[in-house]
């Protein structure tokens, strides 16, 4: 979502360097494939996005970050 708490599309697919990855390390650049945004339209170059996450995955992301 945007910092306006607009929900704009689930990603769809990462890439780093060309290659489709499943995660990504803290820190790094990756692509993001994002359904049903345009940018330009729904997304500008420089935007911030947030992830909307459930409880559980919220309990789990905890987990692993300590």
């Amino acid at each position: 979502m945007n910092k306006d708490g607009k929900v704009l599309g689930t990603v769809r697919g990462l890439q780093k360097e060309q290659e489709n990855i499943k995660e990504a390390e803290k820190g790094a650049q990756v692509a993001i494939s994002l359904s049903d945004v345009i940018i330009g339209r729904q997304l500008q170059e420089g935007d911030t996005l947030y992830t909307v996450l459930t409880e559980n995955e919220f309990r789990k992301y905890k987990e692993l970050k300590t």
